[in-house]
C-alpha cells in the first residue's frame, strides 16, 4: 500500500508541477500514473489483500486490476493531450461501476475474514471511479486554461488547436513556439 500511495503522491505532485510550469512535470506524471497502472495490472491481488494472499477473492482481484489499470492511463492521456483519453476513461468507468456493484453483492455474504479485503476493494473502486468521472466530465478547455494561465498567447493557440486539431497552421505555430523555447533553454 505504501507503493501505491507513493505513486499517487508523485502523480499529484506532477499535476501541480504541470500547472506551475515546472520542469520534469510530464516525466513525473508518466512515471506516477504509468507505474500506478502497471501495479494495478500485475499486482492488484497483492495490494487488495490483508497481509495474507489467501484472504481474498483472487479471481476478482486479478480482474479488478486488469480493468482498473485503464483509469490512470486515461487520466495520463487526458493531461498529456494524447488522443484516446476519452476512450480510455469510458472503458474505465463501465467496469468500475460493474465491480462496485459486484463488491457490494459479495460483501453481503462474505465471511468475516474477507471484510478488510472487500473494504479495500470498495475504497479503491470509489476513489478511481470518482477521479475517472472528474477527468471524463471536465472539458479539455478547462485543463488548457489551468495549465497555460501564465501565457495567454499559448493558451489561445492551444484552445484553437483543441477545437480544430486538423489545422496544420496551428500546429506549425505551436512547433515554432516550442522550438523557440527549446533554443532559449539550450543557450542558458
Amino acid at each position: 500500500m505504501r507503493t501505491e500511495k507513493t505513486l499517487a503522491a508523485i502523480a499529484f505532485a506532477a499535476i501541480l508541477m504541470k500547472i506551475f510550469h515546472l520542469p520534469f512535470s510530464s516525466v513525473l506524471l508518466m512515471l506516477g500514473l504509468g507505474s500506478l497502472s502497471l501495479i494495478y495490472l500485475f499486482f492488484s491481488f497483492y495490494f487488495l489483500c490483508d497481509k495474507e494472499l489467501k484472504r481474498q477473492n483472487v479471481v476478482l482481484s486479478i480482474l479488478w486490476g486488469a480493468f482498473m489499470a485503464v483509469i490512470p492511463l486515461g487520466i495520463l492521456f487526458k493531461l498529456m493531450w494524447w488522443p484516446g483519453s476519452w476512450s480510455l476513461l469510458i472503458s474505465g468507468i463501465v467496469p468500475a461501476i460493474f465491480f462496485l456493484s459486484l463488491t457490494f453483492y459479495f460483501r453481503r455474504n462474505a465471511p468475516e475474514y474477507l471484510t478488510t479485503y472487500y473494504n479495500n476493494l470498495t475504497k479503491r473502486t470509489i476513489l478511481l471511479c470518482s477521479l475517472n468521472l472528474v477527468f471524463l466530465l471536465t472539458p479539455g478547455q478547462v485543463f488548457i486554461k489551468m495549465i497555460y494561465w501564465s501565457n495567454p498567447g499559448l493558451e489561445k493557440l492551444m484552445l484553437q488547436r483543441l477545437n480544430d486539431p486538423n489545422n496544420i497552421e496551428y500546429q506549425r505555430q505551436l512547433d515554432s513556439i516550442y522550438n523557440r523555447s527549446d533554443s532559449l533553454n539550450q543557450t542558458k
